[in-house]
């Protein structure tokens, strides 16, 4: 067993009427966990990196880095 190959994708910080936290990329919005946000104080708006498969589509990503602004 493996790990799977996984890209980095980058976009901004959003939370939906449900206050759900996900990552608006140009191609999609990625879901994220609560946990992940509190974890890196992160604001909607702010720049986050994320890791999501390589191949195949995903509806949440892994929280790598953050920018605040």
């Amino acid at each position: 067993i493996n790990p799977i190959d996984r890209k980095r994708v980058v976009g901004t910080l959003t939370v939906d009427e449900l206050g759900n936290f996900g990552v608006k990329t140009p191609d999609t919005t990625y879901k994220l966990l609560l946990a992940s946000i509190t974890f890196y104080k992160a604001q909607e708006g702010d720049e986050v990196t994320v890791l999501v498969p390589e191949h195949g589509d995903a509806e949440g990503g892994a929280v790598e880095h953050v920018i605040h602004h």
